[in-house]
């Protein structure tokens, strides 16, 4: 996650604090999830991205402004993030799959590579020729490597630039979070809409 994304993340979260301190409610009863009020979850994706990345959502955690992350697995800073959480037992850790940059995971997944043998980070040719058995078996690898690294499942689920809503990913994905009983992150309306026809959270 680029510098400036985790920057209007912690601009919008101290925004939301101030809205709420305006109306005379206090932010930490607002953002409990007690009994009529809804619960406010601010997330970063990215975690293990970079060394620096995961240190910048941590210490947004411990200054109270991000309540949640997803981790990405498949990459050399991936077990330094997952280390870095145990710091933080608040923080809701998440998969941020990766079917887009790093290294693939599964053993056979050919349609998501790239000439380098990275997954390949030119959305416009993977969308033009991935499969979805290899969607299947990298969201898999991903997860599986998820549970080794942290001992536990993810609080949910999300994708890096959104390619689990595409339409020819989205229904593959899903099902595994319905096989795992996992909230998966919707982007918009229509994806909403998609999921609870299937009784995704």
């Amino acid at each position: 996650m680029s510098a400036q994304r985790l920057i209007c993340t912690m601009f919008l979260s101290e925004f939301a604090t101030d809205v709420l301190r305006w109306s005379g409610r206090s932010p930490r009863v607002a953002m409990s999830g007690r009994s009529g009020m809804r619960r406010l979850i601010v997330n970063a994706d990215d975690f293990g991205r970079a060394p620096g990345v995961s240190r910048g959502i941590v210490e947004a955690h411990r200054a109270g402004i991000l309540t949640s992350t997803t981790l990405m697995v498949n990459l050399p800073f991936s077990r330094d993030a997952s280390d870095l959480a145990v710091s933080v037992p608040a923080l809701g850790v998440g998969l941020h799959l990766s079917f887009c940059y790093g290294e693939s995971l599964a053993s056979d997944a050919p349609s998501l590579l790239g000439d380098d043998e990275l997954l390949d980070r030119n959305l416009a040719r993977l969308q033009g020729r991935l499969l979805v058995e290899d969607i299947d078996r990298e969201a898999r690898a991903q997860l599986e490597r998820f549970r080794k690294l942290t001992g536990r499942n993810p609080t949910h689920i999300d994708s890096h630039q959104h390619v689990h809503s595409w339409p020819e990913v989205r229904e593959a994905v899903a099902q595994i979070a319905q096989e795992n009983d996992l909230p998966l992150r919707a982007i918009d309306a229509d994806h909403r809409a998609f999921l609870r026809q299937l009784g995704v959270r």
